[in-house]
């Protein structure tokens, strides 16, 4: 059980820092990581609104996500860090924009849309030590 977003912070490295380290020691190479539009340098891509609204309640929740690609980027693994806009509960449509271009702009896309981006993340090298959006 969480206490505060501080322990949530907290465990979330650990864990990450946890299966990076199991990764590098068993030669598993490829993690793909999803986090958040708003991470990052990808601040910009949310509507400046939004990011009044992130900045007064989900602020610790993203200085976890920020730290957690930290520590991806740094373990010298294969990694993609996906970045969706807001999540919803809808069905999977597989309408949805992905990228790197930062004019991208984050709207809503349901859970099964990112899972189905994320499954193709696996085995494409694409966005290979990048972070695309999607939404």
């Amino acid at each position: 059980m969480l206490g505060s977003h501080g322990s949530k912070q907290l465990i979330e490295a650990r864990g990450t820092q946890r299966i990076l380290t199991a990764m590098q020691e068993t030669g598993v190479r490829r993690i793909v990581v999803v986090t958040s539009l708003g991470v990052g340098d990808s601040r910009e891509q949310i509507a400046w609104p939004f990011r009044v609204i992130m900045d007064l309640t989900l602020k610790p929740i993203l200085a976890a996500k920020a730290e957690q690609e930290q520590l991806v980027k740094a373990s010298g693994l294969d990694w993609i860090i996906v970045r969706p806009g807001g999540l919803t509960d809808g069905p999977k449509t597989g309408r949805y924009r992905f990228g790197l271009d930062r004019l991208l702009k984050g709207g809503r896309i349901s859970r099964a849309d990112v899972a189905e981006f994320v499954l193709r993340q696996v085995t494409d090298e694409t966005f290979l030590r990048q972070t695309p959006a999607v939404t």
